[in-house]
Parts: structure tokens; sequence; C-alpha cells
């Protein structure tokens, strides 16, 4: 799994430091797909792609993925810390 550059340069604004790839993975294993990742064709033909989001409850983070990517695009954090993660 990939980390784009907005997440990374979000995470460490977020939360004081740079965000380790296996670190949010294990994150990710721990949410919830609230929301799968779907491919959507336009009426002009085009694909529209809608990222997956998932819910860490404990953390209180959300994250976007591309799954056809394998990227995580953005998080959301519900209690921003900059000392690490807001539990």
């Amino acid at each position: 799994m990939r980390l784009s550059k907005h997440f990374i340069e979000k995470w460490t604004d977020l939360m004081g430091y740079r965000p380790g790839e296996k670190e949010i993975e294990g994150l990710i294993k721990q949410a919830i797909c609230i929301q799968q990742f779907r491919e959507i064709r336009q009426a002009n033909g085009q694909f529209f792609y809608m990222p997956a989001i998932f819910w860490n409850y404990r953390h209180g983070l959300l994250f976007k993925l591309d799954k056809r990517l394998n990227t995580v695009i953005t998080v959301y954090v519900g209690r921003p810390r900059h000392n690490g993660l807001p539990f």
C-alpha cells in the first residue's frame, strides 16, 4: 500500500510526524469499511472512481483509499493532536 503525497503532508501536519506505510496499513486493517471503492461509468463513457472510505473508530480516523492504485489518498482526524494519534 502506498501513501500519496497529499496524505503524507496532511498526516505530518495533523500528527506531527511522518507516517510509515506499515503503521497506516495496520490502522486501516483495524478500521471498518463504510464505503466500498466504486468504478462508475459516466454517460460520456469515461470512468469516475469513488474511493473506499475506512473508519478507525478507536482512533477517530477516516481514510480514503484508491484501491485501483492501492494508494491512501487522504485522512480526516476527529480530534487532531500534534503529539501522535488522537487517543
